[in-house]
């Protein structure tokens, strides 16, 4: 058994001064846990929904009533990942080459928040435009194609039955960017809660489509889309 000295080398670990148990910064644990202080049991459970609790654990407080209805909709018009988009086709062939939930969980939520990452960076000067609160949404975000605003419209009049308005929508808004103002008005401000949500929202779509898909079988993904060729080299010239 070695034995220490005082010309023993310490490291980061040794001459650092560390916790000792573990912080909740959400969940309190117990037999009624607790988030964010709520009583996750007595509280949020008995009066609001699902979608109310994970925009709960997201800005540290339950929705208003307007906010509550705002994010349940938005949830749903962010919903589709279709297997032509990578979370869901990466998905798709994990499942084909065998993989289980588990797999499909890890791949399928891995590819999600890369994509939703990008997605809202993609969107960083719509972030600011909405914090703003002024001056015309800047083109990218703008809808320039009539069958895609008949999403944007069903979006609106989904949030107009509730009494909710949304000023982004006098501007030709694409769906991504209502989307996202949405999220904003949430209180949904921070990037990366913005990629939390999107990721909720997408995932069990995610999951749907790859759990359907038969396990194990191949046959019916199309591997030779776009066709491809195996073309040998050509043979040198012989040295004249």
């Amino acid at each position: 058994m070695a034995s220490s000295s005082s010309n023993d080398r310490g490291g980061p670990i040794d001459d650092g001064s560390w916790a000792t148990a573990l912080l909740a910064r959400v969940f309190t644990p117990g037999p009624h846990p607790r988030m964010h202080g709520y009583d996750v049991y007595g509280d949020l459970a008995q009066h609001y929904r699902a979608s109310d609790l994970a925009l709960t654990g997201l800005v540290g407080h339950p929705p208003s009533e307007q906010e509550g209805a705002l994010f349940d909709a938005t949830l749903s018009f962010l919903a589709p990942c279709t297997v032509s988009e990578a979370p869901s086709h990466a998905a798709v062939l994990t499942r084909a080459c065998g993989g289980a939930a588990p797999q499909l969980v890890s791949v399928g939520a891995t590819l999600l928040a890369e994509h939703s990452e990008a997605l809202v960076r993609d969107h960083a000067s719509l972030l600011a435009w909405l914090s703003a609160s002024g001056g015309p949404l800047p083109p990218p975000f703008r809808c320039g194609d009539e069958a895609a605003r008949q999403g944007v419209r069903l979006f609106e009049a989904r949030l107009g039955r509730a009494g909710i308005e949304l000023t982004i929508f006098a501007h030709d808004p694409t769906l991504d960017a209502a989307c996202i103002a949405a999220l904003h008005r949430c209180g949904l401000t921070d990037p990366e809660q913005l990629v939390a949500a999107l990721v909720l929202a997408r995932l069990p779509g995610v999951l749907a489509e790859s759990l359907a898909a038969p396990i194990g079988d191949r046959r019916p993904y199309p591997i030779d889309l776009p066709p491809f060729r195996y073309v040998a080299d050509e043979p040198p010239e012989p040295a004249p």
